[in-house]
């Protein structure tokens, strides 16, 4: 098939989605080494599931998202729940990227359990920071644990920040 870009109508010819898994179960065989009914996709190392379609790699959530709408994303597809391989449709939106990072895990060097909430040893207070189009901004220093996270908050909420912002992956149900 060339350069073409994959379609709905290949996506269906090819698989049927698996509600429940967010994944893509084989209908045809296209090499010796597959069968109909497996599972299709790879997990590559950064958590997302890589699926090959007619010698082409797509990450697998573009693809649930053109097998449901017709059309691939125009920006990025963000896992509400921030597990990469979960690609059940209702898991998925097709935001721009700006909107994408308003929806990040917490940072895996975060030592206060909030996001944008960092202790300063050398003066004894809680600073409080957030990344806005591009731009750190830094919303106060606090002696208060509580009022450093307040504020963080207001400001996720004034900023258009998605509720799962700053959780890690311990948090989720």
């Amino acid at each position: 098939m060339g350069n073409k870009q994959v379609t709905q109508e290949r996506l269906m010819e090819l698989f049927d989605y698996h509600e429940e898994t967010g994944g893509f179960i084989r209908k045809t065989v296209q090499s010796y080494n597959c069968k109909i009914g497996d599972r299709v996709g790879n997990k590559i190392n950064k958590g997302y599931v890589m699926v090959a379609v007619d010698n082409k790699r797509y990450p697998e959530h573009r693809l649930v998202w053109l097998y449901f709408n017709g059309k691939l994303p125009y920006g990025q597809i963000d896992h509400i729940n921030h597990i990469r391989d979960d690609n059940r449709i209702e898991n998925l939106r097709d935001v721009p990227y700006i909107e994408n990072h308003k929806n990040k895990s917490m940072n895996k060097n975060n030592k206060s359990g909030v996001a944008g909430v960092s202790w300063n040893k050398g003066y004894g207070i809680w600073q409080v920071r957030i990344g806005y189009k591009n731009k750190c901004l830094f919303l106060g220093s606090y002696k208060d644990f509580n009022a450093a996270v307040l504020t963080r908050k207001v400001a996720e909420f004034a900023y258009g920040f998605h509720p799962n912002h700053g959780r890690s992956l311990k948090d989720k149900p």
